[in-house]
């Protein structure tokens, strides 16, 4: 880990690897996936970082540098791992949104609409999330829960004339 710290991802790979030769330990499995990627080898880093994953769920940094791979890759797994990081540390927002805007990309509005709700739950929801919810909810033909995002909506911009137009139009 240290090796790795350093950024000698060469010699971190080395030792995580004569660690592995001892026994099979998630976290040490973790650290060879996480050398493997700083090297460049994404395939070999994704694989140990999966197993690693699949024996002790519980590393946050080993579930974000497999998200980010899966994201990057357009993986649609992107969703399941996003989904255990929400579950790792619930209050981390950029997790929660990146959740909600993977599945408002593969078209699950269900899905879609809790994540953003529960983002929103934490306080300070920002415009574009109170806008992507607020077209859910028109979507799905829900005027009630639409009506109250529009109003958040509205007070968060003072200045954009649309939320209160639209409120208008569902009064």
């Amino acid at each position: 880990e240290l090796a790795l710290q350093k950024g000698d991802a060469a010699e971190a790979a080395k030792l995580f690897t004569a660690s592995l030769s001892l026994g099979e330990d998630p976290r040490a499995r973790s650290g060879l996936g996480l050398a493997l990627l700083a090297q460049g080898k994404n395939p070999e880093g994704r694989a140990a970082l999966e197993q690693a994953l699949a024996a002790w769920p519980d590393q946050p940094a080993a579930q974000q540098a497999l998200f980010k791979l899966l994201k990057d890759a357009g993986d649609p797994k992107a969703a399941q791992v996003a989904s255990l990081i929400v579950e790792l540390s619930p209050r981390n927002r950029e997790a929660r949104q990146t959740l909600a805007e993977l599945y408002f990309a593969a078209g699950d509005q269900a899905k879609a609409v809790q994540a953003y709700e529960e983002l929103v739950r934490l306080g300070n929801p920002e415009a574009p999330v109170l806008t992507r919810l607020a077209g859910l909810y028109r979507d799905q033909k829900n005027a009630d829960a639409e009506e109250r995002t529009l109003k958040a909506l509205a007070a968060l911009e003072k200045e954009n004339p649309a939320p209160c137009a639209r409120l208008a139009e569902l009064l």
